[in-house]
């Protein structure tokens, strides 16, 4: 149930950042367009501004696939540890338990 959880809370937060991402590249493209159609005498500088702003735009908020995938892979095992462990933990002490109180 644990990793279903860890699953679904990963996948929500992967496609809410990817629709985030989509829409601000479909905003700054109609802003360049406008822009463009608003003023065609300056469109070589205009270009030079909208690129370094592309450039310059890291908010912070752009993560790799790999790192998100990443960041699954280890806490997944973390957990697949921790549940197995405690699995045979809870084993050893239900043998031991039957061995001295049958």
């Amino acid at each position: 149930v644990q990793q279903g959880v860890l699953i679904y809370g990963y996948g929500v937060y992967y496609l809410e950042k990817k629709r985030k991402r989509k829409e601000r590249e479909e905003r700054k493209k109609s802003e360049a367009h406008d822009l463009n159609l608003h003023d065609e005498g300056c469109k070589e500088e205009e270009d030079k501004n909208t690129q370094q702003q592309a450039d310059g735009s890291d908010d912070g908020d752009d993560v790799s696939e790999a790192a998100y995938a990443l960041s699954f892979v280890f806490r997944s095992s973390r957990l697949s540890i921790a549940r197995s462990m405690s699995w045979i933990v809870a084993s050893f002490g239900g043998a031991v338990g039957s061995s001295i109180y049958p």
